[in-house]
């Protein structure tokens, strides 16, 4: 007989990293196939904006959420059930109670961390307790061993299993550049933690440096406001070189990348950045940081380049390097292609995940 797994994952929308890859588990023919899989949608905001507010609304749905778990468990029998665990904040608080409802009926629980913080704020004596009432007797899935600090105060190393998120390869044709400027693309949300104004920063270091170049940002604004940073553009004079142009999806999204000289994320918070693994797939070389799982994803000097935190002044002179080196920022996009195809599409990532389900250890 089949493996019989609870699945309750975060589904879009709204869309990120986790529910994206909660969208490929439920609908992988690979995984479905293998398993007897019930799913539950644990998402409770339906737009990245909504996250953290509307509390008695959402209480609401939290409630429903739970009763459906409860009412599940109550009538079928599962080997053991895979959560994806929100490791902070009021996500952190609202997936306790879903593990004080699987801890009552017994089950064995795999958890499934798309985000990382719990090392970061298990410095409270509460959090602390409920660190370790979760994650007692459990397994987990991590994106990337440069994670496993987050979480080794309350996890057995031989407790936990790496699986690097996957994703589906687009068929695209490579269409020729609209124009001759070299084009830096940033393709994440609106956010400080993103390192948005960081990159504002490193265009107006280049612009007065007399580089040429056109810098694409494209994204949902989320904690900055666009009307302030349009203001920003036209005070640092960067009018001709920054353009700004909102959330885009599908083709829109794919032209972006197509369009794309080097992709740049100077994020200052992040876990695995499906984004690096998109540009990678468009043969793009990739500047970042030092930060979560991004070390694995780009091989440094190789496949990109990976630079300090919060320095605009190091960042443009990476972007400047590349542009002036046109052959090996080429040869990065390509390195950087061959790696995704090797170790980040999504059947290879269905293959590992369903090893790790079928670990007898998983289950024991």
């Amino acid at each position: 007989m089949k493996t019989k797994i609870l699945f309750i994952l975060t589904l879009p929308p709204p869309i990120h990293g986790a529910s994206l890859m909660g969208k490929y588990i439920q609908e992988s023919k690979s995984i479905t196939n293998e398993f007897d899989c019930t799913f539950i949608n644990s998402q409770t905001s339906k737009d990245l904006k909504d996250i953290g507010k509307g509390f008695f609304k959402k209480a609401i749905v939290i409630l429903k959420l739970n009763f459906k778990i409860f009412y599940v468990l109550m009538f079928n029998k599962f080997d053991f059930c895979y959560l994806t665990l929100t490791s902070n904040g009021p996500g952190f608080y609202k997936d306790l109670l879903i593990i004080l409802i699987l801890k009552l009926f017994r089950k064995k629980i795999i958890y499934h961390f798309h985000n990382k913080g719990v090392h970061k704020y298990n410095s409270t004596k509460i959090n602390n307790l409920l660190y370790e009432f979760a994650l007692k007797n459990s397994k987990s899935i991590l994106l990337s061993p440069n994670l496993f600090i987050d979480i080794k105060k309350y996890v057995a190393e031989e407790n936990v299993y790496y699986c690097a998120n996957g994703i589906p390869e687009i068929n695209y044709e490579i269409k020729e550049k609209a124009s001759s400027a070299n084009k830096l693309l940033f393709f994440s949300n609106m956010m400080k933690l993103k390192g948005v104004y960081v990159l504002l920063e490193a265009c107006n270091i280049l612009k007065n440096k007399g580089v040429d170049f056109h810098c694409d940002f494209v994204g949902d604004f989320l904690d900055i406001d666009k009307n302030t940073f349009n203001k920003k553009i036209k005070e640092n004079c960067l009018t001709n070189h920054v353009f700004v142009h909102g959330a885009k999806f599908g083709d829109e999204k794919h032209y972006f990348y197509q369009q794309a000289d080097i992709f740049v994320l100077p994020t200052l918070n992040d876990c695995f950045p499906l984004v690096l693994l998109e540009a990678m797939q468009f043969s793009l070389p990739i500047i970042s940081t030092n930060e979560g799982g991004i070390p694995d994803i780009i091989t440094q000097n190789e496949t990109g380049i990976i630079i300090e935190k919060n320095n605009a002044k190091a960042l443009a002179n990476k972007i400047e390097y590349l542009i002036n080196n046109p052959k090996i920022k080429n040869e990065m996009g390509n390195l950087g292609r061959k790696k995704y195809s090797n170790n980040y599409t999504l059947p290879f990532f269905e293959k590992k995940l369903i090893t790790i389900l079928n670990l007898k250890k998983t289950i024991n």
